[in-house]
């Protein structure tokens, strides 16, 4: 159970809406992600947040996206994350 009331994609507001669609087109992800929708309060941080995660995952550097994703998942399991 969520304790931040969130806007969700179908009830957020245009700029919230905007940058959601961003993510989507960008991932190529079906959802916005519940860690990023935190953000839909304060639209400036979802923008700095998205642009951390999209060098994160899609920017150039020494290892593959595959790899970085395994390390993703393997720091969630050994934290008990879900994400």
């Amino acid at each position: 159970m969520a304790w931040i009331k969130v806007h969700d994609e179908d009830d957020a507001p245009p700029e919230v809406a905007a940058a959601y669609e961003r993510y989507r087109e960008t991932t190529k992800a079906p959802a916005v992600a519940n860690i990023l929708k935190l953000h839909s309060l304060n639209p400036a941080s979802f923008a700095g947040h998205f642009d951390y995660y999209r060098t994160l995952a899609f920017g150039k550097g020494p290892l593959p996206r595959y790899k970085r994703e395994m390390i993703a998942t393997y720091v969630s399991l050994i934290n008990h994350c879900h994400y």
